[in-house]
């Protein structure tokens, strides 16, 4: 395994001979300015593995991180590990593939570098559900009175119903 710089998260096309090659990069939490609402990134660590299919290159990349995230149900702050990956085939200009567009990247014949930079912030931002959840078992928020019910119940009432069901009290079911 050979460790690169993180300079674009370059892959140097020289460097991949017939076969298959892995690469691991750090990106630190500077240059991961991704876009999720309420999380801050921590350092990730980034492998590739490339397998080169002739002229072209088979990028299998999983990308690690810890995050703090914001709680979608109770709005407390939490430390959540995430883990993705994607898979990109890299192919001369001009060259149909017949696989989907978004997973293949053309590059020009004269390319000394292989950019997986945002191949790692795309396996990263998948990997985050999208409801973000400190746990499971999240009570969320009262309605009434905001307390945060992972702490223990409220002593707000739960006798408030809305008078239009009223009539559903009197029915019977057999």
């Amino acid at each position: 395994m050979r460790s690169l710089n993180v300079e674009e998260l370059l892959i140097p096309i020289a460097s991949i001979r017939q076969g298959i090659f892995d690469y691991t990069f750090t990106i630190v939490h500077s240059d991961l300015q991704v876009g999720i609402r309420g999380a801050h990134l921590f350092e990730a660590r980034v492998e590739a593995h490339v397998t080169q299919m002739g002229q072209d290159y088979l990028v299998h990349l999983m990308a690690e991180n810890e995050g703090e995230f914001i709680c979608d149900r109770c709005g407390e702050s939490f430390v959540q590990k995430i883990r993705g990956e994607v898979r990109t085939l890299f192919v001369h200009e001009n060259v149909d593939t017949g696989w989907e567009k978004a997973d293949v990247r053309m590059f020009p014949a004269n390319a000394q570098f292989l950019n997986v930079f945002q191949d790692a912030i795309d396996a990263l931002l998948l990997a985050v559900p999208t409801k973000i959840l400190c746990s499971e078992n999240c009570a969320g928020l009262c309605p009434k009175c905001g307390k945060n019910l992972n702490e223990g119940p409220c002593s707000c009432s739960d006798e408030s119903i809305d008078p239009r069901w009223d009539a559903l009290k009197n029915l019977k079911l057999d």
